[in-house]
């Protein structure tokens, strides 16, 4: 047995030593050794790299690629043992391939050419003078872009979806390039952008952008921030709050431009709308107004909302501030018969230069009436909130953290239907109302409801120009008084009571209220310029509205 194993064994070696023959080489074999990048050196524009040499390497070969060779940039050939790529883009990662080129075969012509050597290196960026974005510097549609101010004159900003792929291009004016700064609004929410800026046409650097998340609303949304200034402008037209009331039957919520002006004829709105500045660097949105919003008569709305705006002076002729009353313009005129909201609410929003801010002009109803974190200034003899017709209504009013400054009136209502209760805390007023009226007049109605004022300060009323008095009435009632509380509430020394003429006694004083001791200009920080900042200890984190701790 072991004889034929020895047999067989002789035989396969037999036939493989057949097999090799002296003239002829293993198919494939790399001939030359396979060089390899051992130095390299990167900048902001070029790469350099650099390796030994190698027996039977007669050249090399050299490649470029961003993609990992599905293309190729740029092709290469040396007989040096070093090379520079030159005129790269910053900040970008190349993969560059090295391989030695030999002698030809002279049967076959082909050349020998060894295996590739691969790394990855990366350009340096260019050192910028963008600053580092933060949250506060993006939001949904819109990112603001900073940069340090130095002698370079920035030309334009790209901004860029991907490295490639440029989403817009913004000039850049010399007062922005003074401030430092620009906004740039149109974009995509939760998106990331890369923008370069560039001075001439010269890359001065780059910085990474995210979008926010948009805010989230209830219902339909009609989003006018896409809309240039000029646009905007003339676009709330009865027309188009017809067209949208009409698109969005169950209501909607329609989006302003923060810092943007829009001018506002009489509106009548036909279905609930929550009105609001959308997310801005700018502040908020502002309203010109050259009449009212109404309701739609016969119509019951819901809900009536505004949100982070600035309602300011008409601007045509006749309804600017410097006109009689104002100009005779209001906030919100219930003028259609039957014209109802279920809850109107007013937050974060500023009033200025109207007749008056709420009246209720006919026979129409409002179950509830919320004013928070809102300063009113300005305001004519139909008051903040002013039921004007027997058949008018309003439930409940709400008022918060708000601030009420050069009013004629407040709070009231001749006829027969009135409110039903009214709940005040953390108001500040001064200069309000104008002398002889009354903070709270319910002449004609029990407010059965109750009353209820807390930690709340009162300036001074409004001088009569011809008495020279500002002393002003408390609150009066019907017969059937309601219930009143007030707690934790205060006034300056210069807020006096008007004096009855009859019983020479202070005129429906409201007793409850401490006196400060010191006059509303060493209250307050500065009444002159609508500085109702509070530094009495007494006040601070207790009364008043909030804004002014």
């Amino acid at each position: 047995m072991n004889f034929k194993r020895l047999i067989l064994f002789s035989a396969v070696i037999s036939l493989v030593l057949a097999g090799c023959k002296d003239e002829e080489f293993l198919p494939g074999a790399d001939r030359l050794f396979r060089p390899i990048i051992n130095t390299s050196t990167v900048s902001m524009t070029w790469i350099r790299v650099e390796w030994d040499r190698y027996k039977g390497a007669k050249s090399y070969e050299l490649e470029v690629s961003v993609d990992t060779f599905k293309t190729i940039l740029r092709s290469n050939r040396t007989d040096s043992t070093q090379y520079t790529f030159t005129n790269l883009d910053f900040d970008t990662k190349y993969q560059i391939r090295l391989r030695a080129v030999g002698d030809s075969i002279i049967a076959s012509g082909d050349t020998i050419r060894s295996m590739y050597f691969v790394t990855n290196l990366s350009t340096i960026d260019y050192p910028t003078q963008l600053i580092t974005p933060t949250s506060s510097d993006v939001i949904d549609k819109s990112i603001r872009v900073k940069w340090h101010v130095t002698p370079f004159v920035y030309s334009r900003i790209d901004v860029l979806v991907n490295k490639d792929s440029v989403y817009k291009t913004v000039e850049l004016t010399d007062a922005e390039n003074q401030a430092g700064q620009i906004i740039i609004p149109g974009l995509q929410p939760e998106t990331s952008y890369i923008v370069k800026i560039f001075s001439g046409d010269d890359y001065k650097g780059k910085k990474t952008f995210k979008t926010a998340t948009s805010q989230v609303f209830d219902g339909d949304v009609v989003d006018l921030r896409d809309y240039s200034d000029e646009q905007a402008k003339t676009l709330l037209t009865q027309a188009y709050i017809d067209s949208i009331g009409a698109a969005h039957p169950a209501g909607l919520n329609l989006i302003l431009s923060g810092g943007t002006s829009y001018t506002v004829p009489t509106l009548i709105l036909p279905v609930s709308m929550n009105i609001v500045t959308g997310l801005s660097f700018k502040g908020k949105a502002v309203i010109e107004v050259n009449g009212s919003f109404a309701v739609k008569a016969s119509t019951e709305v819901p809900t009536m909302r505004f949100e982070k705006i600035f309602f300011t002076q008409g601007n045509t002729t006749g309804k600017l501030k410097t006109d009689a009353n104002y100009g005779g313009t209001y906030l919100i005129n219930m003028n259609q018969t039957s014209g109802n909201i279920g809850t109107l609410t007013l937050e974060n929003c500023d009033v200025k230069y109207k007749r008056g801010a709420i009246r209720m002009q006919t026979t129409a109803a409002i179950q509830k009436l919320n004013i928070n974190n809102c300063i009113f200034d300005s305001i004519g003899g139909y008051g903040i909130v002013n039921n004007a017709n027997d058949a008018s209504y309003i439930g409940d009013i709400v008022v918060s953290n708000s601030t009420f400054a050069h009013a004629d009136r407040l709070f009231t209502c001749g006829k027969l239907l009135g409110i039903n209760s009214i709940t005040i805390s953390n108001i500040t007023t001064c200069f309000a109302p104008t002398a002889s009226s009354y903070f709270l007049d319910y002449n004609n109605n029990a407010v059965s409801g109750g009353v209820s004022i807390t930690n709340s300060i009162f300036g001074p009323g409004i001088t009569n120009t011809t008495t020279g008095s500002a002393a002003v009435n408390g609150m009066r009632f019907s017969a059937t008084p309601p219930t009143v509380t007030i707690t934790n509430c205060f006034k300056t020394n210069d807020l006096t009571w008007a004096i009855n003429a009859v019983t020479l006694e202070p005129n429906a004083p409201i007793t409850e209220f401490t006196d400060l001791g010191q006059t509303s200009a060493l209250i307050f920080g500065d009444v002159t310029k609508s500085n109702y900042k509070v530094s009495d200890t007494k006040l601070v984190n207790k009364a008043g509205d909030p804004r002014w701790w």
